[in-house]
């Protein structure tokens, strides 16, 4: 090193000595920049790596994933779950989402879809390889039709079909999950058709709708007896304020 460049460097060192000595706190403040600058490079790199992680779980979903479709017969609605088998090169976990965890995963999805919208990872049903669908649209899709499910079915379940007061359905792929929403919707328009029949025939029935006249149908075919059955009594005095129950004797 030459006498210059050694008279350089002594120049440099000895002002930033005066510019620590005049700001005492100048390290600190370096040394928390430095923290802060790896903080948001961490930041950085899980946000990507999420968009990523979303990818990797919309893939499972579409290729290996699951829908089963059951009743609550609490709140007298349908519900639905979503399970798919995450592989790593270590384990296979089982992975379980209820409607809000499905419809976050859709909204990422949407996300990613806006930011990439030429997108042409898919998948292709039959052979579960890649292809040029799109497989973020059609986790989408899927999502749509489920909600789509959900509502007929929680219909079919208030209006008292006897195949949906109890039931459990699972489902695979889009296609079939399709072919399911067809055939619900045939299903309500046929039952509809035999309510409104029923109806005409006796006229007392349009005062009760179909799953109250299940309760009665429970209350007389029930091999317990349930003589203070109260929801039968007061759909009963509904009608006529009158009126008794019939006793489970007669």
């Amino acid at each position: 090193m030459n006498k210059n460049k050694r008279e350089n460097i002594a120049s440099f060192l000895a002002s930033l000595s005066n510019i620590i000595k005049k700001n005492p706190t100048l390290g600190e403040k370096i040394a928390l920049c430095n923290s802060c600058h790896m903080a948001l490079r961490n930041m950085y790199k899980s946000i990507s790596d999420r968009g990523e992680v979303t990818k990797e779980k919309i893939k499972n979903v579409v290729l290996n994933g699951s829908y089963t479709f059951g009743s609550d017969e609490k709140d007298d609605k349908c519900f639905v779950l979503l399970n798919y088998t995450s592989r790593t090169s270590k384990s296979k976990v089982l992975m379980t989402y209820n409607m809000n965890e499905i419809l976050d995963l859709r909204e990422r999805a949407s996300l990613l879809i806006a930011k990439r919208p030429k997108s042409k990872i898919s998948v292709n049903e039959k052979d579960g390889v890649i292809s040029k669908k799109n497989i973020l649209n059609e986790f989408t899709v899927q999502v749509d039709i489920a909600q789509e499910i959900i509502k007929v079915v929680s219909v079919l379940m208030q209006l008292g079909h006897f195949d949906y007061i109890t039931f459990e359905y699972e489902l695979m792929g889009t296609d079939k999950m399709k072919d399911y929403l067809k055939f619900l919707k045939s299903e309500l328009k046929n039952w509809q058709t035999i309510i409104d029949r029923a109806r005409e025939d006796c006229y007392y029935l349009t005062f009760f709708p179909a799953r109250h006249i299940l309760a009665f149908h429970d209350y007389f075919t029930s091999e317990k007896l349930d003589e203070e059955n109260e929801e039968c009594k007061t759909l009963v005095r509904f009608v006529n304020n009158k009126a008794k129950l019939p006793s489970r004797k007669d």
